[in-house]
């Protein structure tokens, strides 16, 4: 674990306000320490065990938590206040909670927050459905989706804040001190982070489509904003004539083209997506001799050149087709560089992808 108050930048986190600042988080763990130091076991702790492992399909040290099921509670931090109460973050300034979860089982976490009114929790399980009012006193209830227990990796990113205050406006959230966490499974990259970082292109929470355009074969296509259970939130829906159908949000940058992003500061790009059919993603930049695109697909390698003159290709993974959400971050101006270190990214202006399934949180950080 890395010390509590080391600062990163440029880390790859959602955030869900418009700004071009520097992003700026706190780790609180990644692993890579090799360590367990900061993690606790309460509950039925008989047999329990906290590893720090290594993790194949994330190419990383992971926490390993094992024990008695929920019956088994393991602890990052800790409640404010009390003397007893040692290791407590005391946040006050980063209200975004980002990690990533491998589970197969049941789970609830508990992140301690301070309030005015005092120590209060916001609870998330692997249910469908939030629970809308109180749970057993201080708790609130959000539910992540069944999916989240499916043995694969997911990377979850919520505004503690906004959560918080759905429930208790008028009791303003002042600090954020420990992930709680009950169930066996893996866990990795706990981050905090200032909510003012990053550049929205869609949440799909304004049910709005009216900045996406239909490119290709556009018979039938359409466009939706729908809720999506398993997120909790509302998300888009792209459906078309498979690949033959593309779909943009933005677009190139100069030539009388209209709606190009034109963002110069930010160069790393995240989204979410759930696709169970082939895609191509393309993102359009701007480099010094001109247009280019980094092309993303399912493929599982990356094609070491580039594809049909101003596209470079990376693979995905064919696991991103398997239904279930994921999370891309992409550090947009070390893919392009890999291939042309000499021609520097100038503005990311569109993304643009061809196939049906489901988009949501388009954002540069």
């Amino acid at each position: 674990m890395k010390n509590n108050q080391k600062l990163l930048k440029n880390i790859l986190l959602l955030s869900l306000v418009l700004c071009s600042m520097p992003t700026f988080a706190t780790l609180y763990e990644d692993a890579e320490d090799n360590t367990t130091i900061g993690w606790i076991s309460y509950g039925d702790t008989t047999d329990a065990t906290i590893e720090n492992v290594n993790d194949t399909e994330r190419g990383s040290q992971v926490i390993q938590l094992i024990g008695n099921g929920k019956e088994t509670g393991f602890r990052l931090g800790n409640r404010a206040g009390r003397a007893s109460y040692v290791g407590a973050w005391h946040n006050q300034t980063e209200k975004l909670l980002q990690w990533s979860m491998k589970y197969d089982e049941p789970f609830r976490i508990y992140i301690s927050i301070t309030t005015e009114l005092g120590n209060r929790y916001l609870t998330y399980t692997n249910q469908s459905i939030d629970k809308k009012g109180k749970v057993r006193g201080e708790k609130i209830h959000y539910g992540l989706g069944e999916d989240s227990i499916d043995g694969t990796w997911h990377t979850f990113t919520r505004d503690l804040e906004e959560d918080w205050n759905r429930f208790e406006p008028d009791n303003p959230l002042i600090a954020v001190n420990g992930f709680f966490i009950r169930g066996s499974g893996r866990i990795d990259d706990i981050s905090l982070l200032e909510k003012e970082t990053s550049s929205v292109y869609e949440d799909a929470e304004d049910n709005d489509t009216t900045d996406w355009i239909i490119y290709g074969d556009i018979d039938d296509a359409t466009v939706e904003s729908v809720k999506d259970i398993e997120r909790g939130s509302q998300v888009i829906k792209l459906t078309g004539n498979g690949e033959e159908t593309g779909y943009r949000l933005g677009n190139r940058a100069g030539r009388g083209e209209v709606d190009a992003w034109n963002n110069t500061t930010e160069k790393k790009l995240q989204w979410s997506m759930k696709y169970d059919e082939d895609f191509r993603i393309y993102v359009s930049i701007l480099t010094e001799k001109g247009n280019r695109y980094l092309t993303y697909t399912n493929q599982s390698t990356d094609n070491k050149g580039k594809i049909r003159g101003g596209k470079v290709h990376y693979g995905l993974g064919e696991d991103s087709i398997d239904g279930t959400w994921h999370t891309f971050t992409r550090d947009l101006e070390e893919d392009w560089s890999t291939y042309e270190p000499d021609n520097p990214i100038i503005s990311v202006n569109g993304f643009f992808i061809r196939g049906s399934g489901y988009i949501d949180d388009i954002i540069m950080p």
